[in-house]
């Protein structure tokens, strides 16, 4: 910033002007703030999924609502679409902390990393025909062929699986569907480069430290807690 300051002082011959108006995040707290937004978002998620895992309509109804919220704030801000979906890799274990239709014991259903990816993408996808983003699409191959020969391999598996009927052939699509993230990421680098490194450290700070929390946390109380409680 100061070196830019001293060309721009320098380019016009102003010494007496008033000094460019600093960044915001140079006032101070503007890092550690973003950090407690995203820690807010990881505290509200794991409660929510925790005191809806035995109602699964109420379950089922609030990722409804997140997808939403997913899909608006991919559209209006993919980077910060993309911090959040990031989170949920780290915190979210098999991707399940929250289910539509599922039994309410944990099984069945559309996850919530699933219904996360889908809105992500769509949003995204508007995203980048709003800003026609998409001319660039062709050139993001270059020198990545490899990644398309993987991405046709993985589909082939995909729908051998299906022929073969299967029957963990949506788990599997579920982890190598992390593929398809190739395109959005490499747009968003070359758009949005700014905004992704202002909020996918902070986000991704936050999801490691809370896992950490969370894992340290319930291996205290597995450990420390009668085998009574947990049956009952």
């Amino acid at each position: 910033y100061r070196e830019a300051q001293a060309i721009v002082k320098k380019k016009h011959d102003t010494p007496n002007q008033t000094p460019l108006a600093p960044p915001p995040l140079a006032k101070g707290g503007g890092e550690h703030d973003g950090r407690i937004w995203w820690f807010v978002v990881i505290i509200a998620l794991e409660l929510t999924s925790a005191f809806t895992f035995f109602l699964p309509t109420a379950q089922g109804m609030v990722l409804l609502a997140t997808a939403g919220a997913m899909l608006v704030l991919a559209y209006r801000r993919p980077a910060s679409a993309a911090s959040l979906l990031l989170i949920e890799y780290v915190i979210g274990s098999k991707g399940a902390l929250l289910r539509f239709g599922g039994d309410g014991l944990g099984h069945g259903g559309v996850s919530l990393r699933i219904v996360w990816f889908a809105a992500f993408m769509l949003g995204w996808f508007g995203w980048s025909i709003r800003h026609k983003t998409y001319r660039d699409w062709v050139g993001y191959a270059q020198d990545r062929c490899v990644y398309f020969w993987l991405g046709a391999l993985l589909i082939y598996a995909f729908v051998r699986g299906l022929l073969l009927h299967n029957a963990f052939v949506f788990d599997d699509a579920n982890a190598w569907g992390v593929w398809l993230l190739l395109l959005p990421a490499l747009d968003l680098a070359h758009h949005e480069a700014n905004a992704l490194r202002r909020y996918v450290p902070r986000a991704l700070t936050a999801a490691l430290v809370g896992m950490t929390l969370k894992t340290l946390a319930l291996f205290y109380l597995f450990s420390h807690l009668p085998n009574g409680f947990w049956l009952n």
